[in-house]
């Protein structure tokens, strides 16, 4: 518009408030009449008198129409602005889809047509357009529309310059409505655009003749053609941008900025910590020690589904939880503590969560999208079976909006306005991992949405990884890469008792010495360190019928014990993530172990307890064959007339004359390290015996030791029949006796199975035999 000294007033008129026309712009229409008078003395008065006026004839002149008018901001302003630089008070930002934007607007009559129509319509040229623009009037300038029906023109009145209203000025409300789908950023501007029509006055003056005085149509533009923008005054929208900030556990919401977490946690150890035998680092809810390795962080919270139990550790905007380990098959769960965050003055938000593609980074095509299949419920399913669902900071279920991009259901958080910060849970269900071989690291990305801003896509993320644990354990396979053990081995190791056991480095296969070696991996190729609580024993039968329990010892490859905690068992160093760690079974055989078949090993049971991630896993078939030693040795004495001596002197040449008794003592010992069966011991004629040829048998005896008090000692005479307690009776045995031994008590010889000369046992067969 022309900036002149009457529109200028206006302006400033506007600016306090007060609407007016400003203008000394006589109505259109209006006769403007115009009659002379002539007064005097009149010249024949003697007096002096006044003669009688003179008038002259009327003149009229008719105000023809001078139409114009001007579109302006409410608060004074500078108009004549464009879409992309509106008044600064009328550039409104921060507007969130599907809302709706009013300003003010005068429309001023700057001509003198009185009953002046301008038409109104929103101009966008220059930005973009509006959904819709509509126009209402407001009388009483309280910036509510006077009704609800909107207007498409309004009528000026021509200012009357002998009052002090204003009948010049129209108020109205321009409102603009964002689309509920406007882009996060997107503007929009509009501005009233007027245009009068062409019309007419029509002027009757005192003669009684009426004529009428046309005008032109006319724009805003043409109106003020001071103007370079068309005299028009925008309105610009720019939809809000939200600011959402997405974080691990928040110590305190209630401070601006994310807060650590003042707690800590018990981590699993690494190579510099400090291992106590009696109390090694555990997880949380065990004993902990003073050389415990912490980080700031929390337990998770035990929620429905799911009981807490995990160290969970917070550093930046990733977080880790180190979970041990479970006895059963289910699904393994863990919870995280969550936050989403707007600033200070922001509008409330009630924001959408959902999963991420980790995979994926800012920039990448399809990033910020939802990930998973959505179930409904406040969870989703991973491709990988993961399920991640959202949960309110109590543990209870998320409030469900469904979303007008995709129409699913997504779990939300609600921020107040103003801004700050909110919790939530996020749980995360993986499928079990004590039965994985080898798990990895579960890493799920968290993406917060602003619900103003109509896309579905994160503006934000914040990362929970899970560090899941497993354990092999098992006779060693050689490999180090990746940690495995095998457990299905069956080695077996050959002792021989009695003799020296090993030292210094371990060595299997030795079968010299009294000491089973099996050299055993202590598989980690779970993803953190742990120690592990190894112990073992085996039972080893006895030579003489009981057994021992004997411990397993652990030693490293140099033959160093590991140390032992105050119940005899060893820790292990730290074996760290995805490696493994060889370390030497020894069993120390005592010397009286009873002598084992092939077909019968002793099995050595084998326990590994990973102490943080709380895994137990048996190796129960490593195998030990006893071997033999000792012998069966028989002795023969002799002497005339009385009991032999056992000794050398029993065992030289003795003399007798016929009639003399002979006694003998023959002495059989079992010195091997087992119980031997079918045994029988015989004096009977034949090779280097001819005692029965030359004397007269008179009696026989047998003396056991070593035997259980039941055993029972049988006869067999002159190599015939069966044996029988009977004890032999003189002149029965003329050419030999075989004495055997019944343990079993049912006097019989069972020559494989139940009768048995014992580890240590002697048997001393006494005959009488008279000299012929």
């Amino acid at each position: 518009m022309k900036a002149t000294p009457t529109i200028l007033a206006l302006m400033t008129a506007l600016a306090v408030g007060s609407a007016s026309a400003a203008t000394t712009n006589t109505t259109a229409g209006q006769i403007i009449t115009n009659q002379a008078t002539a007064t005097f003395t009149d010249p024949t008065s003697s007096t002096g008198a006044a003669a009688t006026p003179i008038v002259s004839n009327k003149v009229e002149t008719v105000v023809l129409p001078k139409p114009s008018f001007d579109i302006q901001y409410a608060d004074g302003s500078a108009d004549n602005t464009t879409a992309t630089t509106p008044a600064a008070s009328y550039d409104k930002t921060g507007v969130l889809p599907g809302a709706t934007v009013t300003t003010a607007y005068v429309v001023v009559n700057t001509g003198n047509v009185n009953g002046y129509v301008v038409n109104l319509a929103s101009d966008s040229t220059g930005g973009n357009a509006p959904q819709q623009v509509k126009y209402y009037l407001d009388a009483n300038n309280d910036g509510v529309p006077d009704s609800g029906t909107p207007v498409t023109s309004v009528t000026l009145s021509a200012d009357n310059p002998g009052t002090p209203a204003d009948e010049g000025v129209v108020r109205i409300l321009q409102v603009i409505t964002v689309a509920t789908s406007a882009a996060t950023g997107a503007q929009y501007s509009a501005s009233p655009a007027g245009s009068a029509p062409a019309g007419s006055v029509s002027v009757t003056d005192s003669s009684g003749t009426t004529t009428t005085y046309p005008y032109a149509a006319l724009t805003e533009a043409q109106a003020n053609s001071g103007s370079s923008n068309g005299d028009l005054q925008y309105t610009r929208v720019t939809v809000f941008t939200p600011t959402v900030t997405a974080g691990p556990y928040d110590a305190d919401p209630a401070t601006a900025g994310q807060q650590a977490p003042t707690s800590t946690v018990v981590v699993p150890p690494s190579a510099s910590t400090t291992i106590d035998p009696n109390n090694p680092t555990s997880a949380p809810g065990t004993p902990s020690s003073p050389s415990d390795p912490t980080q700031p962080g929390y337990t998770d919270p035990a929620v429905p589904a799911s009981t807490g139990s995990t160290a969970i550790t917070v550093v930046g905007n990733v977080q880790t939880a180190y979970p041990p380990a479970d006895t059963n098959a289910a699904p393994d769960v863990v919870n995280f503590k969550n936050s989403v965050t707007t600033p200070s003055g922001a509008p409330a938000d009630t924001v959408n969560l959902f999963p991420l593609d980790p995979s994926k980074n800012v920039g990448d095509a399809g990033y910020g999208a939802p990930y998973g299949t959505n179930n409904g419920d406040g969870s989703f399913t991973l491709p990988d079976g993961t399920i991640m669902k959202f949960l309110n900071a109590d543990g209870t279920a998320a409030t469900l909006v469904t979303s007008p991009v995709d129409g699913k259901a997504y779990p939300v958080v609600t921020v107040a306005a103003g801004g700050g910060t909110v919790g939530y849970i996020t749980q995360v269900t993986y499928p079990d991992s004590n039965s994985l071989a080898n798990p990895t690291p579960i890493t799920v990305v968290v993406g917060v949405d602003s619900g103003n801003d109509y896309n579905l896509v994160a503006d934000a993320s914040t990362t929970d990884r899970i560090l899941p644990p497993a354990l092999q354990f098992g006779d060693s396979d050689g490999t180090q890469t990746p940690p495995t053990a095998n457990a299905s081995a069956t080695p077996t190791e050959t002792v021989t008792p009695g003799t020296a056991a090993s030292s210094g480095a371990p060595t299997a296969g030795v079968t010299t010495d009294s000491s089973a070696v099996f050299p055993m991996d202590v598989a980690n190729p779970g993803e953190y360190a742990d120690t592990y609580t190894l112990s073992g024993s085996v039972t080893v039968p006895l030579s003489d019928g009981t057994s021992a329990t004997v411990s397993v010892k652990y030693v490293t490859a140099a033959g160093t014990a590991l140390p032992k905690n105050s119940a005899g068992q060893y820790i292990t160093p730290v074996v760290d993530a995805n490696t493994e760690y060889k370390v030497y079974a020894v069993v120390d055989l005592p010397a009286n172990a009873k002598l084992t078949l092939p077909g019968s090993p002793l099995l050595v049971a084998q326990t590994a307890t990973s102490n943080y991630s709380n895994i137990t896993l048996t190796d129960t078939n490593d195998r030990i064959l006893v071997g033999a030693i000792g012998g069966i040795t028989v002795n023969k004495y002799q002497a005339v007339g009385a009991a032999p001596t056992q000794n050398a002197a029993g065992q030289t040449t003795k003399s007798a004359l016929p009639g003399d008794t002979i006694y003998y003592a023959i002495v059989a010992s079992n010195s091997y390290n087992s119980a031997i069966k079918n045994f029988v011991l015989s004096d009977a004629a034949g090779g280097n015996t001819n005692v029965y040829s030359f004397s007269t048998f008179k009696a026989a005896s047998v003396t056991l030791t070593g035997f259980p008090a039941s055993a029972k000692v049988m006869y067999r005479l002159n190599g015939t029949g069966s044996f029988s307690i009977s004890v032999p009776a003189a002149g029965s045995v003329t050419s030999g006796v075989e004495v055997a031994i019944d343990t079993d008590g049912d006097g019989l010889l069972e020559p494989t199975t139940d009768d048995l000369f014992p580890s240590g046992g002697t048997i001393t067969l006494n005959i009488q035999a008279q000299v012929k």
